[in-house]
């Protein structure tokens, strides 16, 4: 009897061991896999151009307010529209198809958010003069480390707007 047992319990370890040893091969494969994956999001994020510094938004509301810029459809079209080429309120329109009074609201809430800018003022076909509107982010990064959260952004040239809230940083492009 203490031998059946002795047989038993050593099967059963057997079966164990093999599993944990098929196991380290799964976290092995996964840890392959993530390594990997992380290689290919990196260059499927380079940018060409490799800004030296980037500037680093530490502050919350700041942060925030970008980030839920960009996750509003409308907001987040606009941005698009603007971020191909500088256009005027009607392009805007145009080019979104989102009804005029929404458009002039979006677009007053990203200027006085910084996300957009004046590019100046142009002479249209009925001989009126209208503004021009870009984005003022070029490029941007978010890092979530715990419950802090930081964004690294490159601006357009010329563009100082958050200037008050940001540090020039260089950042790795590895």
């Amino acid at each position: 009897m203490h031998d059946m047992l002795l047989e038993s319990n050593a099967s059963g370890t057997l079966q164990v061991e093999k599993k944990l040893a098929d196991l380290k091969m799964e976290i092995v494969a996964l840890e392959k896999l993530n390594r990997f994956l992380e290689r290919k999001v990196l260059e499927m994020t380079q940018i060409q151009e490799s800004p030296s510094l980037w500037l680093k938004i530490e502050d919350r509301e700041t942060i925030m307010g970008i980030v839920s810029s960009y996750a509003d459809p409308q907001k987040k079209a606009i941005l698009d529209a603007v971020t191909a080429k500088p256009m005027n309120i009607l392009g805007i329109i145009e080019r979104t198809n989102l009804p005029q009074t929404t458009a002039y609201r979006k677009i007053n809430e990203m200027i006085n958010g910084k996300l957009i800018k004046s590019t100046g003022l142009f002479l249209n076909k009925d001989n009126k003069r209208v503004h021009t509107y870009t984005s003022t982010i070029k490029y941007m990064r978010i890092y979530f480390e715990g419950n802090d959260i930081l964004m690294f952004l490159v601006l357009d040239s010329g563009t100082v707007d958050f200037a008050d809230k940001a540090t020039p940083t260089p950042i790795s492009e590895n």
